[in-house]
C-alpha cells in the first residue's frame, strides 16, 4: 500500500498542479523560446526555460527580447523543469526604456521601468506627472497595445516605426490622436534616462 500511494505522488508531483502569475525577465538560455527568471514566487532554481501552451502565447513570446519583462499565466512542470506559458498578460519592454520626446506637442516621456514612466512639457522643470504603463502584443500584426494609467485610462496602438521612432495613436471620441516618439541620444554616448 506505501509503495502504491508513493508512486502515486511521485506521478502526480510530475505534472504541474495549480497556474499562477508569473512575472520576470526574459533571458538567454539554451532553450528554443529563451527562459524566464521568475521574480514573482520564491523558488530556488527560479530561471526556467518557457514552453507556450498555444500558438498566439508563441507568436507573441517571439517577439520577446532577453531584459524584457513579461507577465502571464503560467504552470511549473516539475518533472521536466519548465515554465508553461498558458497567456501573457503584459510586458515590459526593454528597448523602451528611456528618454523620448514627442516634438509636435513638447512633451518628453521618460519610462524609467518595464512599467512605470513620467512625462512632461518642455521645459521639464514642473509639472511632471507619473504614470504606470502596460503593453501587451497584438495578435496578427506587429504593433502592441499600450495603455496608459493615470488618473484616467487610455489605450492606443502602438508601433515601432524604427529603433529609436515610436507611432502611438489613441482612439478618442471625435478622432484618433496619433503621436510620433523620438528616443532621445545621450551627446556622451548611449541613451539619455534624464530629462
Amino acid at each position: 500500500m506505501k509503495k502504491v500511494i508513493v508512486l502515486l505522488i511521485t506521478y502526480f508531483a510530475s505534472f504541474p498542479l495549480w497556474a499562477f502569475q508569473a512575472e520576470g525577465y526574459i533571458v538567454s538560455c539554451s532553450y528554443k523560446y529563451n527562459c524566464l527568471e521568475l521574480t514573482s514566487i520564491d523558488i530556488q532554481e527560479n530561471i526556467l526555460p518557457i514552453i507556450p501552451k498555444n500558438k498566439a502565447t508563441r507568436k507573441a513570446l517571439q517577439r520577446l527580447s532577453p531584459g524584457d519583462f513579461l507577465s502571464g499565466l503560467a504552470t511549473i512542470n516539475s518533472k521536466y523543469h519548465h515554465l508553461q506559458l498558458k497567456s501573457i498578460d503584459y510586458v515590459g519592454l526593454q528597448k523602451m526604456i528611456g528618454l523620448w520626446e514627442d516634438p509636435i506637442n513638447q512633451t518628453m516621456y521618460n519610462f524609467y521601468t518595464p512599467t512605470v514612466g513620467y512625462k512632461c512639457r518642455k521645459p521639464c522643470q514642473k509639472n511632471i506627472d507619473l504614470f504606470h504603463y502596460q503593453i501587451a502584443p497584438l495578435e496578427k500584426t506587429k504593433s502592441w497595445l499600450i495603455i496608459f494609467i493615470q488618473s484616467n485610462v487610455q489605450s492606443g496602438e502602438m508601433r515601432f516605426l524604427k529603433a529609436n521612432t515610436i507611432k502611438i495613436s489613441i482612439p478618442e471620441k471625435a478622432q484618433t490622436r496619433t503621436f510620433f516618439l523620438l528616443k532621445k541620444i545621450n551627446p556622451y554616448g548611449g541613451e539619455s534616462h534624464e530629462l
